[in-house]
């Protein structure tokens, strides 16, 4: 029956596998969760048993359907920054502490006041943030330098999990570079910068472009009921996985990710290191010879999740069910965990603004997704300043399932909005390139053309959008103003936490 393809998505909370066709139809799919660790405040690990045992899952229910087939080729999108330590034995060290985790704080700013920016700028295209592995990694170097001696493996999660299926692993030039190890213009790891987090580089797997051939095991996987050969073909970041998903590979091109943590991801042909002050990284596509400038926000579902339970709906759905088709008066800060990539300020918090007792919830669960949105407007407005252009966004992720937030994202962003046919985009681009390294698709054009369908689209309608124009204005006032409100709240936090040891 010839070759299936196979595109597996390690995000934060959880993973999903589907099974496609060389035509990109769309044969099966499964998804497993798994929880987010926080043994400490400011912390986010996940266990790497945990989420392999999750992926071992997914194989082994998709098995029936790719088991019909004579070979199969699999390629991984993972979440960026999410990193695992191995021992000499290929056993992890501690769990994998995830983009959001925050220990890296002061070992970012002892970086900065030793080294600045500007260099890790020119080299990776990124500025140095909590968020990074090398953050963590820094931080490793100060308060866990007994596991980072015995440190012999450092694998990002599709490194990993490739691992554990006895695959030696590579990782694309994508992944590479959301480390804040790797030069971005030699395509090679930065001695320096392995030097300055105290790793010895052969620690490193070797690079590779996406959709390079990393291995072929001709037994398959037995022990996950895959008994025919398998292709293992190099994938990448998430949001560059999903941006290829979306057939979005060319400038004018842009990807809207709308999941836990929200991205814009628009497309260039070369690296620009001035948008790095800005902290819109710019690194390598997963399409060879393209860059991706990604505007990311740890500030999506995440605060309507937050909302959700504090309010006590059962369910997002029954939020969204209450929503009326006007705007909110009340404006939210949604910095639940710091600022979006965009304001780059990590001591912010959220904050809203308007309240009277005229205010219903349903105005307050529109505020919420309108605020999230205006952070990814700042973000769009500081590319398209600097010569970006972007006609187009396709959505991608949970967030598409709501046609009122897609409209409304529409509105504020006063940018059309499409959707596809078919969902878990990332997936879909990993298979794509599983499919071009195997030999199964011919090229980029062909993966796009099987691939991409698109479906609905969403457009600004000019009154909302005038409106919206008034009120981002409004939002950024709001959060200048409260900036030193915010930074004495922070200073307060020491004696709140006295207060609980004492009543301890």
């Amino acid at each position: 029956m010839g070759i299936v393809l196979l595109g597996l998505d390690i995000g934060t909370t959880a993973c999903k596998l589907v099974a496609y066709d060389t035509d990109g139809a769309r044969l099966a799919d499964a998804s497993r969760t798994y929880p987010v660790e926080r043994p400490e405040k400011g912390w986010a690990e996940l266990c790497p048993d945990s989420v392999y045992a999750a992926v071992a899952d997914l194989l082994r229910e998709l098995a029936p359907v790719v088991s019909r087939f004579d070979g199969a080729a699999l390629a991984i999108a993972a979440q960026g920054e999410a990193f695992v330590p191995l021992d000499a034995d290929g056993r992890p060290l501690m769990r994998a502490p995830i983009s959001v985790d925050m220990r890296g704080v002061d070992a970012v700013r002892l970086y900065e006041d030793r080294f600045g920016q500007d260099e890790m700028v020119a080299t990776t295209g990124h500025r140095l943030s909590p968020l990074a592995t090398l953050a963590k990694l820094l931080w490793m170097k100060q308060s866990a330098a007994d596991q980072l001696a015995r440190t012999r493996r450092l694998y990002c999660f599709g490194e990993y999990i490739l691992h554990r299926f006895g695959v030696t692993p590579s990782m694309d030039y994508s992944m590479a570079a959301r480390t804040l190890l790797f030069d971005v213009m030699e395509l090679t790891w930065s001695q320096t910068l392995i030097d300055r987090a105290g790793i010895d580089e052969s620690v490193l797997p070797v690079t590779v472009l996406s959709g390079t051939v990393i291995d072929r095991l001709d037994d398959g996987l037995p022990d996950l009921g895959l008994n025919l050969p398998i292709t293992f073909v190099a994938g990448g970041h998430d949001q560059a996985c999903a941006a290829l998903g979306a057939g979005v590979v060319a400038p004018g091109a842009g990807l809207y990710s709308i999941g836990t943590t929200e991205a814009v991801a628009l497309v260039t042909n070369g690296l620009q290191p001035d948008m790095a002050p800005m902290n819109i990284p710019i690194y390598p596509h997963v399409a060879p010879g393209r860059f991706v400038a990604l505007a990311g926000s740890q500030n999506g579902g995440r605060v309507l999740e937050w909302y959700q339970c504090l309010v006590g709906a059962g369910h997002i759905d029954d939020l969204l069910s209450e929503l009326v088709d006007m705007p909110a008066m009340p404006i939210l800060v949604p910095h639940l965990a710091g600022s979006g990539s965009a304001l780059q300020d990590d001591a912010a918090m959220g904050v809203i603004a308007g309240l009277t007792f005229d205010v219903t919830r349903p105005e307050i669960t529109r505020a919420v997704l309108e605020g999230i949105t205006f952070d990814q407007r700042i973000a769009l407005d500081n590319l398209q300043q600097n010569g970006f252009a972007v006609d187009t966004l396709t959505a991608v992720g949970g967030g598409t399932r709501s046609g009122q937030w897609l409209q409304i994202k529409s509105d504020i962003l006063g940018i059309p909005i499409r959707t596809l046919k078919h969902g878990a985009a990332a997936c879909a681009g990993a298979a794509m390139l599983a499919g071009m390294g195997s030999g199964a698709l011919a090229n980029l054009d062909s993966a796009i053309s099987a691939f991409v369908r698109p479906a609905s689209e969403f457009r600004p309608r000019p009154q909302f959008a005038a409106f919206y124009d008034r009120k981002a204005s409004s939002y950024r006032s709001v959060y200048d103003a409260m900036q030193p409100t915010w930074k004495r709240l922070r200073e307060m936090t020491s004696d709140l936490s006295a207060f609980k040891k004492e009543r301890r």
